[in-house]
């Protein structure tokens, strides 16, 4: 019972269901809490409510799903129980400020597979709260990886990076193609190549069942549809490259980068902290990695969180 009501006071809170935070209580402007007004320091979100914790479901399906309720039903696991219990135990404590704690309670639950694209999103207000600008990106970009809709984790992890040291001058503008699948998700990439296949087909069958009049016609149709169908299938492709790609952030305040995996050779420049980079290679304890502007140096594997 216990359990029950605090579910039912933290999904009231909340002020949208699948986004995180608490209100602010520093009205400092060098805190890292995000907002997104310039003149709020509101918790991260895109609500101007005060939000609690938020959990993706208020079942407790065997599926691990983070329920904020507990079920009497004897066919509920004590798999999506204890889940459940432990999800309440992280909010719990990121509505009593340890941050911290909260964000590896969290990160425990998403490496078990629960919560998908919320509880990273959870995670990176957790992170960013706790001063861990760089972990928060990661946090905010593994989100948008599986919900690439999801508008608060946009919100927030633009927040975030508008803290960034580093400014990329010369950084080439990302292809259409990779960028619409940045912001695709998997099913719709799916859809938008087996919706017009199928589609195509019917209207090659009906054309051979139909009036000759009508003929030419779905013979048109089935053509634009076989247009649609490799546009689809281009689409799919981009989105598997665009996951294939091994993104990370720096996570540590400075990383020198070299132009070989040495720690004896002097720092071609410097890394800092929340600049994203592609990782080409890895070698013993140094990443090669490149950043947006196709600047490539070898930096510390532990000064990275690949996202």
């Amino acid at each position: 019972m216990k359990a029950r009501v605090l579910a039912a006071f933290l999904a009231a809170a909340s002020g949208r269901a699948g986004a995180l935070a608490a209100s602010a209580t520093s009205t400092s402007m060098s805190t890292s809490t995000p907002t997104t007004t310039t003149t709020s320091t509101s918790s991260p979100t895109t609500s101007t409510s005060t939000p609690t914790p938020t959990t993706t479901s208020t079942s407790t399906s065997t599926s691990a799903s983070t329920s904020t309720t507990t079920s009497t039903s004897t066919s509920a696991s004590a798999g999506s129980a204890s889940s459940g219990d432990r999800l309440l135990e992280a909010n719990a404590r990121y509505l009593a400020g340890e941050f911290d704690d909260a964000a590896a309670r969290y990160a425990a639950l998403a490496a078990e597979g629960i919560g998908g694209a919320t509880l990273h999103l959870n995670r990176g207000n957790a992170l960013l709260r706790a001063g861990r600008r760089g972990e928060a990106i990661a946090s905010y970009l593994r989100a948008l990886r599986e919900d690439p809709g999801d508008g608060d984790a946009a919100a927030n992890l633009s927040l975030a990076r508008a803290s960034n040291v580093d400014r990329l001058v010369g950084a080439p503008r990302r292809a259409l193609a990779e960028r619409i699948a940045e912001r695709t998700a998997d099913r719709a990439a799916a859809l938008a190549l087996a919706g017009p296949w199928v589609l195509m087909w019917l209207a090659l069958a009906a054309r051979g069942v139909a009036a000759r009049r009508a003929r030419p016609w779905l013979g048109a149709a089935a053509l634009v549809l076989a247009v649609a169908s490799a546009l689809g299938a281009g689409l799919v492709a981009a989105r598997d490259a665009e996951l294939r790609r091994t993104a990370a952030v720096v996570i540590v305040p400075a990383a020198p980068a070299r132009e070989a995996p040495e720690a004896a050779l002097r720092a071609a420049f410097d890394v800092h902290e929340g600049t994203e980079v592609e990782v080409l290679e890895v070698r013993g304890e140094h990443a090669r990695v490149q950043l947006g502007n196709g600047l490539e140096g070898w930096v510390p594997a532990g000064a990275l969180e690949v996202v």
